[in-house]
């Protein structure tokens, strides 16, 4: 989604897929900044397969989505990715 995140991980490849599970909602108070790993929703308890990566400060999702990591190399990259890119690998440290 221009200037707001890079999503992935839908099995599907339409932003509405799942892979049959779902988690419980873990809301966090840090800030979504440029670079914030999250776990997007389609309402309560939703989370799954899914994550996005913040491309600016996002405050409007603080304390409502679930923090669960940062980029740390390559946010240029972020720029740089079309819907329809598709991951190729993922590496956490």
């Amino acid at each position: 989604v221009t200037a707001f995140v890079v999503q992935g991980g839908d099995p599907r490849g339409s932003g509405w897929g799942d892979d049959g599970w779902r988690l419980e909602d873990e809301p966090s108070d840090r800030p979504f900044l440029r670079g914030t790993v999250g776990m997007p929703k389609a309402g309560k308890d939703t989370g799954g397969c899914q994550l996005f990566v913040s491309l600016a400060p996002t405050p409007h999702l603080e304390g409502r989505y679930t923090v669960f990591g940062k980029v740390t190399a390559g946010l240029e990259v972020l720029d740089l990715l079309e819907p329809g890119d598709r991951i190729e690998s993922v590496t956490a440290l």
